[in-house]
């Protein structure tokens, strides 16, 4: 099986709040919605200024040692295999459905700093963390490609990575 090549991709993020308003002469229910942080990329195709070509979406277990390493160059889809090589992480998503926190860092080998050399973050139970950097990032490379989680063995997260 050839492999996947994404077609397009989108990201929304979107934050609404309705908040009423109290004491507004000659109003009978005056409210505003707070929602000027909503943004919509256009879609992103393997041509467009920020590329996506490849996208992955899967379920990860933490390991034995409470570890588990998300390969680049080897990156499971719902179609085979992605080689990642020569491609930029533009969007990392992580829905932590586990019991307890994860930590997403750069591998412990092969290193991918995700969020620069040495840093890493905490995402506690129930949380998600979506990390968009377009065309930022690192080439995935033989020696950069690695991204560690670290959690409870056998805690699962869900994780989706879009490169281009």
């Amino acid at each position: 099986m050839a492999e996947p090549i994404n077609n397009t991709a989108s990201l929304q993020l979107r934050i609404d709040a309705l908040e009423d308003l109290q004491s507004i002469p000659g109003a009978s229910s005056p409210q505003i919605t707070q929602n000027d942080f909503n943004w919509t990329l256009t879609q992103l195709t393997p041509s467009t200024a920020v590329p996506v070509s490849r996208v992955s979406y899967q379920t990860y277990t933490i390991g034995g040692g409470g570890t588990v390493d998300i390969d680049l160059v080897a990156l499971a889809s719902s179609q085979g295999t992605i080689v990642g090589t020569g491609l930029k992480l533009q969007l990392f998503v992580l829905n932590n459905i586990a019991a307890g926190s994860v930590n997403v860092a750069q591998g412990a080998t092969n290193p991918y700093p995700l969020f620069g050399s040495g840093n890493d973050v905490d995402v506690p139970a129930g949380a998600k963390l979506a990390f968009y950097a377009p065309e930022t990032l690192a080439d995935v490379a033989a020696g950069v490609r690695n991204i560690r989680l670290t959690g409870t063995v056998g805690h699962v997260v869900e994780v989706a990575l879009w490169l281009g």
